[in-house]
């Protein structure tokens, strides 16, 4: 019987855990959920800078698409203000996008606000400030030094990590290609 006991006895002392056992486990949950967390609020960061860039390259279809249809050209420019109604004064880093039709009048073109859109939170950088869809679906730009390619990048703004640049392209051919980029900084 003192056998029955004895082993009665190391079975009941093994049913708790120590304090150290449970400071190592969460300690290791604790480690477990910061990485998680900070992967998780990254993902979430990196999926609002790919929201931004489709909404681009929707804009830009649209104006191609607008261009050919019409069969007059489309001009698509970065404006200073959410009201601003013509490309005549355009920005190199506002949140703000037009896109103008030029309609033929008489011996003239008139122009008329097709649509806006304005990209928040991310930042721009591109080679030129504004560029124009032919009406056969062609692009020209306002970049001497490369007048037959627009190319954008963006980057997340206001945030305390580095994301990956999304590049946007539209080659002359109206083509729109899209790669990652270097670190945003």
């Amino acid at each position: 019987m003192s056998g029955k006991r004895c082993l009665f006895q190391t079975f009941k002392s093994t049913l708790g855990i120590t304090l150290i056992e449970l400071l190592v486990v969460l300690s290791v949950v604790a480690v477990i959920s910061m990485l998680a967390g900070t992967s998780f609020r990254n993902l979430i960061e990196d999926t609002d800078l790919l929201k931004e860039q489709r909404l681009l390259v929707k804009f830009f279809k649209l104006a191609r698409g607008e261009a050919i249809s019409r069969g007059y050209p489309v001009t698509v420019c970065r404006v200073a203000s959410e009201t601003q109604e013509n490309c005549t004064s355009t920005s190199d880093n506002s949140a703000f996008w037009l896109m103008i039709a030029l309609e033929p009048n008489a011996n003239s073109f008139d122009q008329s606000v097709l649509k806006r859109i304005q990209i928040d939170d991310v930042q721009v950088t591109a080679n030129a400030t504004q560029f124009v869809f032919e009406h056969t679906g062609h692009l020209r730009t306002t970049d001497p030094s490369n007048p037959n390619t627009f190319t954008a990048t963006l980057c997340r703004l206001n945030t305390g990590t580095s994301f990956n640049q999304r590049i946007l392209e539209v080659i002359s051919s109206g083509v729109i290609t899209l790669r990652d980029g270097a670190r945003c900084l």
